[in-house]
């Protein structure tokens, strides 16, 4: 018996297509560069450095910044404010959020289109002007604030506080 070979002949355009597939693979990471080279400026090295600066006292590597964020009564309650803020702002606006959402998977599509529009519109006031508006609405003099301390339903209500923070942080939370 006799076996045959078929022979192929090599055609030179075997390297160029393998070329353009490894081109084709690495063109999506190549459109991502620009986004991770910011990323990697503006939030990790910072990040980085302020991390490995933490270390350093008087040029040396110490712990003595930990030690004295730790004894300062004034960083332990701001600490603790900034948790308790998070946390309850988290869970209040978890809540809210979640009831809005499974009311408005029942209402009428004209409905529930209505309110996504209104949504998405409202989320462009936004920066100073929204700041100012919750300065109108609910600061010290406040229309809403003189309203309800009128009606006796406050009292002593203070937007910069902590309760007025809580407010404002939970309204960004479902917003």
């Amino acid at each position: 018996m006799s076996s045959s070979v078929i022979a192929t002949p090599s055609n030179g355009n075997t390297q160029s297509r393998q070329g353009a597939s490894l081109w084709n693979r690495f063109k999506p990471v190549l459109w991502l560069a620009p986004f991770v080279l910011f990323f990697y400026l503006f939030q990790l090295a910072p990040m980085v450095w302020v991390f490995f600066n933490s270390f350093q006292y008087d040029g040396e590597f110490s712990l003595d910044n930990y030690l004295e964020v730790f004894d300062s009564s004034f960083m332990i309650q701001a600490f603790s404010n900034s948790i308790w803020l998070s946390v309850w702002s988290s869970v209040i606006g978890l809540a809210i959020a979640a009831l809005l959402v499974s009311s408005l998977r029942r209402v009428d599509s004209r409905l529930r289109d209505g309110v996504i529009a209104f949504t998405n519109m409202s989320s462009n006031f936004a920066g100073v002007p929204l700041a100012f508006a919750f300065i109108i609405i609910l600061g010290v003099n406040g229309a809403v604030t003189l309203l309800l301390k009128q009606y006796g339903l406050i009292e002593g209500f203070n937007l910069y506080g902590k309760w007025g923070l809580l407010v404002i942080y939970i309204y960004f939370q479902i917003h």
